[in-house]
């Protein structure tokens, strides 16, 4: 069953997201360098980055890279040594390893379960971010 719970952006990010909007900054300024007008000022931080974490649970980091051309979507994670890719088939509501580093069958398992209970999130993340990339 897919997750309605949609969490927050990683606490970093919200922080950065805060100080923008505190300090009344508007995209295309202070904010940063590559940031197109229009965006709005409390997701500046989180457009800017090259690799947003959109998720944080249990020490895993989920992330996008924002060089990676147009490869179908996906989502990266980590923790400490241990990183994965997995492809995220909207569809079949599915994902799928494309590879990983230092993970036992466990990491694997608990990887798996955190995509699919935030799934429909992640998915819209993915939009959104590719969005504001195309710009």
């Amino acid at each position: 069953m897919r997750s309605a719970h949609y969490p927050g952006r990683s606490e970093d990010s919200e922080n950065a997201s805060g100080l923008a909007r505190s300090v009344g900054a508007t995209s295309g300024s202070s904010l940063g360098p590559g940031i197109p007008a229009g965006i709005p000022a409390a997701d500046a931080a989180w457009y800017g980055s090259t690799m947003p974490t959109v998720l944080a649970i249990l020490g895993w980091r989920f992330f996008f890279y924002a060089n990676e051309g147009n490869e179908p979507i996906h989502v990266h994670c980590r923790k400490g040594e241990a990183e994965a890719k997995y492809w995220l088939d909207v569809e079949n509501f599915e994902a799928i390893e494309a590879h990983s580093y230092n993970m036992n069958p466990a990491d694997r398992r608990i990887v798996r379960k955190i995509i699919f209970e935030h799934f429909d999130y992640l998915v819209a993340e993915w939009n959104r971010f590719q969005e504001r990339k195309d710009g």
